[in-house]
């Protein structure tokens, strides 16, 4: 026997009482890493692609990883991040973005680790626990597109 009651809904469908809350922290760290992501990714369009992916590049000439490797890599940074980025904005297809960008963050933890950059592999590894805190308490993802999206779906009988 548990002694959770269900919470009741506002005129929005939003949960009333603690579990607003919830809905609208979760709503605000999605949107905020989004944020982050999205700004990752366009900054590095609009300060030039090619340069970032050469300074990449470059960052990894002392390592094991051969350029033709890397490059490739370096090239879907930016537009990878715009994607995963817009996406948790809007929080539209969140549980897969999520598990999107924890595979993301896996690589790009393996390439600066190769590099021995360990200040930014402890910023890294914050970014994947973000994903991992997000993913687990994705059920209180209420304030999203993908919310809005299955009450429209019709009902199937």
């Amino acid at each position: 026997m548990t002694s959770e009651r269900p919470q009741p809904e506002s005129r929005m469908g939003l949960p009333a009482g603690p579990a607003w809350n919830v809905a609208w922290s979760y709503a605000v760290l999605r949107f905020t890493l989004g944020t982050t992501f999205l700004v990752h990714g366009v900054t590095r369009f609009v300060g030039g692609w090619s340069a970032f992916a050469d300074q990449m590049v470059q960052g990894f000439q002392n390592t094991f990883l051969p350029d033709f490797m890397v490059r490739p890599f370096a090239l879907s940074v930016p537009p990878v991040e715009a994607v995963l980025g817009t996406l948790l904005c809007l929080g539209l297809f969140t549980r897969w973005t999520l598990i999107a960008g924890g595979l993301w963050m896996v690589a790009l933890v393996f390439g600066t680790t190769v590099r021995q950059d360990y200040p930014t592999i402890a910023i890294q590894l914050l970014y994947a626990l973000l994903f991992f805190v997000l993913q687990v308490w994705e059920p209180a993802n209420r304030i999203s597109l993908d919310t809005l999206m299955r009450k429209r779906r019709p009902k199937e009988e």
